[in-house]
């Protein structure tokens, strides 16, 4: 009995799956990281906010977010994704933008590299010079 259900089931699941005349396209990808911008110095235990605008090409692109990530104690990674989606490949035109601010304290002297990573473009680069806190600050 469960085989001539199968048997009888089977064409309908596989039409319904099929949709003719429609490419439908959906996955989460990177997006550019579009400008990055924090104070030049500060002192070890300041709070530093890390200004930073991301981007992706068109409409299908939605959920934009930005992250930053310690990648050793003198350098961190700022990347963004988003989701892709699309029927026939069809999108709207123009940028769809999202915007960010990471909270940072440094936590020693030193010199603290910032770099903004895109798909399709050159690092953006920024730095940030610690120095020890002054007494009676």
């Amino acid at each position: 009995m469960k085989k001539l259900l199968f048997i009888f089931l089977a064409p309908f699941l596989l039409t319904s799956c099929l949709d003719e005349g429609s490419n439908y396209l959906k996955y989460t990808g990177w997006i550019n990281v579009d400008s990055l911008s924090l104070a030049d110095s500060a002192s070890v235990g300041d709070s530093v906010y890390v200004m930073v605008r991301g981007s992706a090409p068109n409409g299908c692109w939605s959920a934009l977010e930005l992250y930053m990530k310690k990648q050793n104690d003198s350098v961190y990674i700022i990347n963004g994704s988003g989701t892709f989606e699309s029927e026939d490949g069809i999108c709207n035109q123009g940028l769809v933008i999202v915007d960010s601010s990471f909270l940072f304290k440094p936590v020693k002297e030193g010199k603290i590299l910032f770099y903004g990573q895109s798909p399709d473009r050159l690092p953006l680069v920024d730095s940030l010079i610690v120095t020890q806190a002054e007494i009676g600050e």
